[in-house]
């Protein structure tokens, strides 16, 4: 046998008698090996190469018995071992002759004895664990150029073997120390062995899902290994969730995988545009804040974070994802839902802002025209989004992100008041360029909610309204202040009204008249639904209120004329329904009478009264007896309607109550009071020598000299005949005053016949009066004597009878007799 078939005979059993060694003794593994190692380094070597021996230790050894960590330095042994190429071939032969003989001994391994079965098993051998190591992804430079890229694959390798019979290998990978150095290797650790360990323990082992560890280390694409990993968040309802949260699975798990793949975040923004694509739960944006914060804070293994480029696709994304709601679905949420994630996007777009840092909007981003097509997805919506939205997207990110948090902080901060939807956020900013007044709708839903308690979050909401949607023209700006102080005003927060309008800039300051114009349309409309008299309570105070406004308006240089006149009739109104509220007064039946009957009869031109001031008063008179009596607080009264309604103030003189309140008296039945006050207006006029203006209230001197006293009807009685011929004598005066001062004229000519015939007809009665009295006086007279005459008679009678009693007690009673029975008649006295 030749040489050469010699070395291959030797080379071909010495294989053969490891391959046994090591399966059947693998415990031993550690002691086979090392003897090995200077004969698999000769180039002449064909069959127990380091190639081979390191496919066996790869495939042969029993992974139960087998030691790992010695697997791991003898693999380290057989790649970093130098060539040895001094080794002759017969030493080379005589070696392995040596070791075959050890091994035959030493483990009771037989070899063949047939020569030729031998090298065929050898070569069987060797393509058996070629295939076997193929199969585990393991190839080897025969030259060993990068030992460590070698023993790296190698790693691999065996971490996938050992992964059919474990489902967590890191202790593998773990135990070959001299690789921790290894860039390759590290990489590969922290982004596959790490993030699969992760999943095991956390979900795998916990979960029972049966998954054997070598189905996530034999794929080859990161596409796969993405998907197999992510799993657990597909399944976020299991009950294992708290091991399981976002940001504690991404950090772990999914980011570290990424990092592996060159930093590619790409396939978790297709993850979430997929399987998170309606965007109409608060959930899904929590996870959306939950990754994005993670992902931007997270650092890799060497401490490095993800580049801007790295996850610049993934921000447009969410951006997409936020105007994907507020445009598609938010208008299908509750207010509540809806306002509970707008919260949220914002907390995420400033957290963004502010680690990527904010910058300034350009206002081109405003000027894109609008157009709300229908979309079925995210998916949809970011492939073909409106021209407005690409245009915010596809810019700038850091000007994306900014604009994306002043939409929806300005929706955020006014959503509450006037549920502002991203939609309407959009259409509102188009509307800036329009008029001035387009905005008053929305200042006004803005104020819909408003009250004395929430005047800060008002004046806030209205900020950001302002610097959102408005041109910060003096005009517009003058225009909102004039709306939010007529608000303030209409919401009857008077107080903030006027403190707002006092802090007003010198350019933006309302002109008084407009100010006071707002506040006089509310005294208004409070006074005219006021629904009593009484100004401590409901409208009618707080129309009281917004006087004291006008007043302090008029103390204003700027005010004009008529407007400082108008708060001085309101102020003479207002005291007029002040005095009112003390008497019982019925002007529409059936009802309560309010301040606006009030104006509305002494404005009224349907009145019969030639001064409709005195209607009201005529009405006081009629429904309170007494009220007469208040002549002077009624004139007042008079006055100030008078004032207010711009009558002729001059009818309004006292003598018209007093005549107006003779009358009142008399129907109460106190003619004392009637006459005199009827006397008193007779000697106004005459020492006023105005006697002409008597001829306005002849009537009332006519009424004093027809009053009858319903007393003077019935039996005499001298008391009331005393009263009687005294209201008559009064009368008389009165009508004779008339007489002498009414001048006759072609008005007042009829008029002077009735208090001349009235005037007759009192002394007729004066002196039937008189007439009456006399002949009732004689009858007295008869009447007493004749009484006289009876009871002379009856004590005559008496002193007969009582002859025993002495002459003195006679004579008494005699005397007694003359003073009882004569003393009225002769007005006698004892």
């Amino acid at each position: 046998m030749s040489s050469t078939s010699a070395l291959a005979l030797a080379d071909a059993c010495l294989l053969v008698l490891v391959s046994g060694a090591i399966v059947k003794h693998p415990e031993h593994i550690g002691r086979v090996f090392p003897p090995l190692i200077a004969v698999s380094k000769s180039p002449k070597t064909s069959f127990t190469t380091s190639e081979n021996l390191l496919r066996l230790l790869l495939t042969c050894p029993s992974p139960i018995s087998a030691d790992i960590d010695e697997i791991s330095d003898l693999a380290g042994t057989l790649i970093h071992a130098e060539q040895n190429i001094d080794l002759s071939e017969p030493d080379l032969i005589e070696d392995m002759e040596s070791l075959s003989l050890w091994i035959t001994k030493e483990f009771e391994i037989l070899a063949a004895e047939n020569e030729d079965a031998i090298v065929q098993t050898a070569k069987d051998l060797v393509v058996f664990l070629a295939t076997k190591s193929h199969l585990l992804s393991f190839t080897m430079d025969r030259n060993l150029t990068d030992p460590s890229r070698s023993l790296f694959d190698f790693v691999k390798a065996k971490c996938l073997q050992m992964a059919q019979y474990y489902e967590d290998v890191i202790s593998v990978a773990e135990s070959f120390k001299s690789l921790q150095n290894h860039g390759p290797f590290e990489a590969w650790y922290h982004g596959i062995i790490q993030p699969y360990s992760y999943f095991h323990h956390n979900y795998a082992a916990l979960a029972n899902t049966g998954t054997p560890e070598i189905t996530y280390l034999s794929l080859e694409t990161y596409s796969d290994m993405f998907g197999f990993l992510v799993t657990p968040l597909e399944h976020r309802e299991d009950v294992l969730m708290s091991k399981l949260s976002p940001r504690a699975y991404f950090s772990n798990v999914i980011l570290p995988l990424a990092v592996y793949y060159d930093n590619d975040l790409s396939l978790i923004s297709e993850w979430l545009s997929q399987n998170y694509s309606s965007c109409d739960t608060l959930s899904e944006f929590e996870l959306w804040d939950e990754i994005l914060r993670t992902t931007l804070s997270f650092r890799n293994y060497e401490g490095e974070s993800f580049t801007k480029a790295s996850y610049d696709k993934t921000l447009r994304l969410y951006v997409y994802a936020c105007f994907y709601f507020g445009i598609c679905t938010s208008e299908h949420l509750t207010p509540y839902a809806r306002t509970k994630i707008q919260m949220q996007i914002k907390d995420t777009l400033v957290y963004l802002v502010e680690m990527l840092g904010g910058t300034n909007i350009p206002s081109s981003l405003d000027q894109a025209p609008l157009d709300f097509p229908d979309f079925k997805s995210l998916e949809d919506f970011a492939a073909s989004p409106p021209e407005f939205v690409r245009k915010i997207v596809e810019g700038d990110l850091n000007e994306c992100l900014s604009y994306g948090l002043q939409v929806f902080s300005t929706c955020c901060s006014l959503h509450t008041l006037n549920q502002l939807t991203v939609k309407r956020f959009f259409f509102l900013k188009s509307q800036a360029a329009s008029e001035t007044k387009w905005f008053h709708k929305e200042v006004m839903q803005i104020f819909s909610g408003a009250d004395s308690l929430n005047y800060d979050q008002i004046m806030n909401t209205l900020d950001v309204f302002s610097e959102s949607f408005l041109s910060q023209s003096i005009d517009t700006l003058k225009e909102l202040d004039r709306l939010v102080f007529e608000n303030f005003v209409q919401t009857e927060n008077f107080e903030n009204a006027l403190e707002y309008l006092n802090a007003l800039s010198t350019e933006r300051k309302l002109h008084t008249d407009v100010a006071f114009l707002i506040v006089n349309r509310k005294f208004w409309e409070l006074y005219e639904n006021a629904s009593n008299l009484d100004d401590r309570i409901g409208r009618l105070k707080i129309a009281t209120r917004c006087l004291g406004i006008l007043e302090n308006f008029s103390t204003q240089k700027d005010l004009s004329e008529a407007n400082r006149a108008t708060v001085v009739k309101i102020k003479h109104l207002l005291k007029a329904i002040h005095s009112l509220k003390n008497f019982k007064l019925v002007i529409v039946r059936n009802q309560p009478v309010t301040p606006k009957q009030i104006l509305d009869t002494v404005l009224s031109s349907n009145t019969e009264e030639k001064y409709p001031q005195f209607a009201i008063i005529s009405m006081v008179l009629e429904q309170n007896p007494k009220s007469y009596l208040a002549h002077e607080r009624l004139y007042k009264i008079v006055n100030d309607l008078a004032i207010y309604a711009d009558l002729d103030v001059s009818v309004v003189s006292f003598p018209r109550i007093q005549s107006a309140c003779v009358e009142s008296a008399l129907i109460d039945g106190n003619f004392d009071f009637a006459y005199k006050q009827a006397k008193a207006l007779v000697t106004f006029y005459v020492d006023s020598k105005n006697t002409k203006n008597l001829c306005d209230i002849w009537l009332t001197f006519y009424q004093v000299g027809k009053y009858i006293s319903p007393d003077w009807f019935g039996d005499y009685d001298a008391k009331i005949q005393e009263e009687r011929i005294k209201v008559l004598i009064e009368q008389r005066e009165i009508l004779s005053l008339a007489i002498k001062y009414t001048k006759p004229s072609e008005f007042t000519t009829d008029n002077s016949r009735l208090l001349v015939g009235q005037f007759r007809h009192v002394n007729m009665e004066i002196k039937k009066w008189h007439e009456e009295a006399d002949l009732h006086r004689s009858e007295e007279v008869r009447d007493a004597f004749q009484s006289t005459q009876k009871q002379i008679q009856d004590n005559l009678s008496d002193l007969l009878n009582e002859a025993s009693h002495s002459q003195k007690q006679a004579s008494e009673k005699i005397s007694n007799l003359f003073v009882s029975g004569l003393g009225w008649a002769i007005g006698a006295k004892r």
